[in-house]
């Protein structure tokens, strides 16, 4: 393998967290198998209230800022 990726995958459901369609399938597999590739994955999903075990989970210490390009330039 080449060079390892540090990624962050956010996604609004994590099959084995909170699960409503196949979306939280692919956020629970995909990381997976980029970890087992080498790479450094981090998840971040929302705190839904029916979450088993929160205290376990560390929250952001502060809004978490994404740079989305030039917005608004030509």
């Amino acid at each position: 393998m080449s060079k390892s990726l540090r990624i962050l995958f956010v996604a609004s459901e994590v099959e084995g967290f909170s699960k409503s369609g196949g979306l939280a399938d692919v956020a629970n597999a995909l990381p997976k198998a980029l970890h087992e590739l080498g790479h450094d994955v981090r998840i971040v999903t929302p705190l839904y209230a029916s979450i088993a075990h929160q205290e376990t989970f560390a929250p952001l210490p502060e809004p978490l800022g994404v740079p989305m390009g030039s917005l608004g330039e030509a």
